[in-house]
């Protein structure tokens, strides 16, 4: 009983040994992940899926359900081919090809964005009878009117884009929306007749712009320059950036949650109650770039949702992702 005893406290303290904390250093990190990762098939990183328990996420594969790594990391996301996540405070990188294991501190990363909000945009005074905007030869804003100016750090216009090779800009005026050109003439339909207006870049092409328009009746719609209008919806809202991925807008209020494909104008994941999604993620062999609607069929997407206080993922079908007991 005695002998039996001490194993079952050797094995105990042997698999506690093994799990790793916020005291934990990199070096241990390091251990603990190469252990776990050593019995994981490396032709199948990408079908690798996360899943929440205690608080931690671990991987587990999406064919067979069956846990590949044990809960460990603190932040996750998937292979696209490689992994970026942190484990506590430690950042932690995974390259697939070759595989290795990278642990260190959090690094601050500046992207593009980042980059262009220090880039100096010139204000000309509206007395010169300037009331439009230039672009520089990338076709970035380069200057606009002060009329549109509200501090260093804030203006009332867009960044330009192109239609029918022309520049325009959507622009606040006087609590209305509207577009304008480069000379501050409003474009055909848009005469400040809005109360908010979205351009879906996902959507639009040179020959045909669409915008996404709030009027001040509250209703909500598609909108193209040929004065084309598309799903019009008084309650739900869409969520319209510059940086949403594959264009799949998450859409949710207090009764029900989908995600709206922004190229199509029409719903991916109709409006249900069933779960609240929260974030589009994705698995990929090779580098893609998300912000392009084409890549989308070059990818594996996940969603990850809430239910009942559970965080999980599901694919596009809302089948729930969760490992084997």
């Amino acid at each position: 009983m005695r002998i039996l005893l001490v194993s079952i406290l050797l094995c105990f303290s042997v698999w506690a040994g093994a799990q790793i904390d916020e005291k934990s250093t990199a070096e241990e990190v390091h251990a603990f992940l190469t252990k776990e990762f050593a019995g994981v098939d490396k032709t199948k990183l990408t079908q690798l899926v996360p899943f929440k328990q205690n608080d931690v996420w671990g991987f587990m594969y999406a064919d067979t359900k069956k846990v590949a790594v044990k809960p460990c990391f603190t932040f996750i996301n998937f292979f696209t081919p490689n992994f970026i996540g942190f484990c506590y405070q430690w950042e932690v990188e995974i390259y697939a090809d070759p595989f290795s294991i990278d642990v260190h501190e959090q690094r601050v990363y500046c992207n593009e964005a980042c980059v262009a909000s220090i880039e100096k945009v010139f204000v000309i005074s509206s007395k010169t009878d300037f009331k439009g905007f230039s672009v520089d030869d990338g076709g970035s804003l380069e200057s606009y009117a002060d009329i549109y100016y509200i501090d260093e750090n804030r203006r009332d216009i867009s960044a330009p884009f192109e239609y029918k090779y022309e520049y325009f800009a959507i622009v606040l005026r006087n609590d209305s929306c509207g577009i304008i050109d480069m000379f501050g003439e409003p474009l055909k339909g848009f005469d400040f007749n809005y109360k908010r207006i979205a351009l879906n870049g996902f959507a639009s092409s040179i020959s045909k712009a669409w915008f996404y328009v709030e009027s001040f009746a509250g209703d909500r719609y598609f909108v193209s320059t040929n004065g084309e209008k598309r799903f019009e919806n008084n309650t739900l809202q869409i969520p319209m950036f510059s940086n949403i991925p594959f264009g799949l807008s998450v859409v949710n209020d207090d009764a029900v949650s989908g995600v709206f494909d922004l190229k199509r104008m029409d719903w991916f994941i109709a409006p249900q109650s069933n779960y609240h999604i929260d974030v589009v993620y994705y698995s990929a062999p090779n580098e893609v770039d998300f912000l392009d609607p084409l890549t989308r069929e070059q990818v594996d997407l996940y969603f990850l949702v809430r239910n009942k206080n559970r965080e999980f993922f599901v694919d596009k079908h809302l089948n729930p992702l969760l490992p084997k007991r």
